[in-house]
């Protein structure tokens, strides 16, 4: 006598599915969290292909975010860290990674720049598109904005490096 039990666990995949996607989103602005930019670093750097041998991690911050919470309110903060995750998410390649770090830093993953030129000139076109203003209950905010980026291998050759 052959006994078989079949178990359909599609919905226990589908659950664990949704619980990884809370855990690596950020809840406010819907980007990928901290670790998720990691592992994405650490995963180019590991292929080791050109793409990866001409990346850059750029940091953004933006200046003076404590003032905005202080004087306009928390969602004036949220409205600003919302419109710069919109902008970021907007302006990177299908084959970049963006993420928030955590209260007002955000990280991309830029993939093969081919030259030192063409790096900083995409910088500067998202320095300038995150230096917008942006629109809040009848007042614009105008981000102040500082990038920090780190080229591979110049700058380091590990993810937390970099």
């Amino acid at each position: 006598m052959t006994v078989c039990v079949h178990t359909d666990i599609t919905a226990v995949k589908q659950a664990e599915l949704a619980i990884r996607a809370i855990a690596e989103t950020d809840g406010l602005t819907k980007l990928a969290v901290r670790a998720v930019v990691m592992r994405e670093i650490e995963a180019a750097l590991a292929r080791g292909d050109d793409e990866a041998s001409r990346g850059a991690v750029v940091v953004v911050d933006l200046d003076h975010f404590k003032t905005v919470n202080d004087t306009l309110g928390h969602d004036a903060g949220d409205k600003l860290l919302i419109a710069v995750a919109e902008r970021l998410r907007a302006m990177v390649e299908e084959d970049s990674h963006v993420a928030r770090l955590g209260g007002d830093e955000f990280a991309l993953l830029l993939a093969g720049h081919d030259t030192a030129e063409a790096l900083v000139e995409t910088i500067d076109t998202m320095h300038a598109l995150l230096s917008r203003p942006v629109s809040f209950e009848g007042k614009r905010m105008w981000p102040g904005v500082s990038l920090g980026v780190a080229v591979y291998p110049r700058d380091g050759a590990s993810a937390p490096d970099l």
